[in-house]
């Protein structure tokens, strides 16, 4: 699919795509079996080549209602060159404020009648990021873990004064109504080095 025919189809993102590679095409392929109440994805993957991919495989069933899902998908993920994706300053768009480096990404989500867990590992080619995550629907509970090690945050942010961050986020929490009494948050953080 061109990127022409994207912005034609989504034009709510025609900006974002307006600074895609228009020599390329975006390639999709998948493989499923099943019903929207049932499927079996054998593979789904979304590709710009020379820039960037991402794969899914896995089971869900009931996957309309997270309420029933119960099932589970692995993520994979390259990206090679996202300069095109590059948040740049409004002011002057020379300066980019946000962007995406050469990284992989491995991870997995997983349904139970209203239970979401995620995991996912990130690596560049100076550190890696790792989250793991928990909902609860049923109960508003939530977990989530972050660990870096060594992770480049101005490969993402460059011009923020921090090359590299080593740290672990362990949060856990009830509720995401924060006027009310009984929502609760509690959050250790702990960085053992930043450059």
């Amino acid at each position: 699919i061109s990127i022409a025919d994207l912005q034609i189809l989504f034009p709510q993102y025609h900006d974002i795509l307006a600074d895609m590679p228009r020599n390329r095409k975006i390639e999709i392929y998948s493989s499923l079996n099943g019903s929207i109440g049932d499927i079996q994805l054998d593979n789904l993957s979304v590709e710009l080549p020379n820039h960037w991919s991402v794969a899914a495989k896995g089971h869900i069933a009931e996957v309309l209602d997270i309420d029933k899902a119960i099932g589970s998908i692995d993520i994979t993920g390259n990206i090679i060159n996202a300069k095109h994706l590059s948040v740049r300053s409004s002011e002057d768009k020379s300066k980019v404020l946000l962007q995406i480096p050469k990284l992989d990404l491995n991870g997995n989500i997983s349904f139970n009648n209203g239970l979401v867990n995620g995991n996912i590992i990130s690596n560049t080619q100076e550190g890696n990021l790792a989250l793991k995550a928990k909902f609860d629907k049923n109960k508003t509970d939530y977990n989530l873990y972050l660990q870096t090690a060594n992770f480049p945050i101005d490969a993402f942010m460059p011009g923020i004064g921090v090359e590299d961050l080593t740290a672990t986020v362990d949060a856990n929490g009830k509720g995401f109504d924060f006027t009310d009494s009984l929502t609760l948050l509690i959050a250790e953080v702990n960085i053992p080095n930043v450059i």
